[in-house]
């Protein structure tokens, strides 16, 4: 995998969870455990509210259940508000830009199509039939959808740096080359 798309490797990642469950936490895995297992305790209030708390603080964990989505999306939120707490640069965050907002799954499904299809190196890039084919794991979403999205950003895209390029008095024109 290319060294700029380090930070999406799902398997790396995954394996990273798996030993730090087996090493830090001391847990032994079974047959039957989920890798993501059910959390209660998580915090929706806290989330809500400008209190310095992520809302996970309390978190217990219930082997042997598997995790709702609804609690998956609370966790995310849960850590997208705990990043940069303590002052340090995150690669790629920007500190208080994401406060009020609401992350959901539909973040990963659309910001992943995007990025393969729009802003991945050429040679990564992926067709329309192929994101296509891989949005259809999505029950929740037709794939005509992320398609949609993905042909309106980019025509969004073409139209703000195309701009009027024939009317260089306009002020809106940052970065037109004939301007």
């Amino acid at each position: 995998m290319p060294k700029d798309e380090l930070a999406i490797n799902a398997y790396r990642h995954l394996c990273n969870w798996v030993d730090y469950a087996s090493e830090r936490k001391g847990h032994h895995w079974c047959d039957d455990d989920y890798v993501f297992p059910a959390l209660s305790n998580i915090s929706k209030k806290v989330l809500k509210t400008n209190d310095a708390a992520t809302g996970c603080e309390k978190v217990g964990v219930g082997r042997g259940k598997k995790m709702s989505e609804q609690v998956f999306i609370n966790l995310l939120n849960c850590i997208v508000r705990g990043l940069n707490t303590d002052g340090k640069e995150i690669p790629g965050y920007v500190s208080k830009h994401w406060t009020n907002s609401w992350f959901t799954s539909h973040t990963f499904r659309r910001a992943g199509a995007q990025y393969r299809f729009m802003y991945a190196q050429p040679a990564r890039r992926w067709s329309l039939r192929m994101i296509k084919w891989w949005a259809g794991w999505s029950v929740s979403e037709s794939t005509e959808s992320l398609v949609r999205y993905l042909l309106d950003v980019t025509i969004q895209s073409e139209d703000n740096e195309l701009a009027d390029c024939l009317a260089p008095d306009k002020t809106y024109l940052h970065g037109c080359p004939s301007a």
